[in-house]
C-alpha cells in the first residue's frame, strides 16, 4: 500500500509511453509509404524523359532533371517493365528468346 501510488503513475507513464511508441510506428510507416511512392513516381517520370530522348536520339542525364537514377537501372527499369508485359500477353519489344534470357537474369540476381 505504501507504493501504490507510485506504482499506479509508472503505470500511467507506461501506457503513455506505448501510445507513443505506436504513434511513432505508425508514422514511421507512413514516411516509408510516402518515400516508395514518391520513388516509383520519380522512376515513372525519369523513365518517360529517357524514352523520349532515345527516341529523339538525344543524350540523356536523369541528374540535370533532379533524378538520382542511372541509366542503367533507367534501362533494368525499362527492361522489367517489357518482361512483365511480355509475360502478361501484352504488347512487347522483347520476344521469346529475350524474355529467356531476362527472367534468367532476374532469377540469379533473386538468388544471390
Amino acid at each position: 500500500m505504501t507504493y501504490r501510488k507510485d506504482l499506479g503513475n509508472l503505470a500511467l507513464q507506461e501506457r503513455r509511453l506505448r501510445n507513443q511508441r505506436q504513434a511513432d510506428i505508425a508514422e514511421l510507416q507512413q514516411l516509408q509509404k510516402d518515400r516508395l511512392e514518391k520513388h516509383q513516381q520519380d522512376l515513372q517520370r525519369a523513365t518517360a524523359l529517357y524514352k523520349d530522348a532515345q527516341k529523339r536520339g538525344l543524350d540523356f542525364d536523369p541528374a540535370f532533371f533532379g533524378f538520382v537514377f542511372s541509366i542503367a537501372e533507367l534501362s533494368g527499369h525499362i527492361q522489367h517493365e517489357q518482361a512483365k508485359s511480355f509475360a502478361a500477353g501484352a504488347s512487347s519489344e522483347l520476344n521469346n528468346e529475350q524474355f529467356a534470357a531476362y527472367l534468367a537474369q532476374w532469377r540469379s540476381r533473386q538468388a544471390a
